[in-house]
């Protein structure tokens, strides 16, 4: 499946905007972990912003940040 026809896909299953927004997002903290060695092998973890465990000492507004990453070294 092509990144075009899951973006398709999402497009016609998600319930709402944010819905679509969120597996977007999902989507981009898989590929950045999993399925691009240049990313995969730069990030250690990756938080969705609603998922952050520090979200609440920088601020806790959603503020358009959607991922945050720590880097392995």
């Amino acid at each position: 499946m092509s990144f075009s026809d899951i973006l398709t896909k999402y497009r016609e299953t998600s319930f709402s905007e944010s819905d679509k927004g969120r597996r977007f997002e999902r989507l981009m903290r898989a590929y950045l972990l999993q399925t691009d060695p240049k990313y995969a092998s730069v990030f250690k973890h990756a938080w969705l912003w609603e998922d952050f465990f520090a979200r609440e000492e920088v601020g806790g507004v959603d503020s358009g940040i959607d991922l945050v990453a720590e880097c392995l070294s």
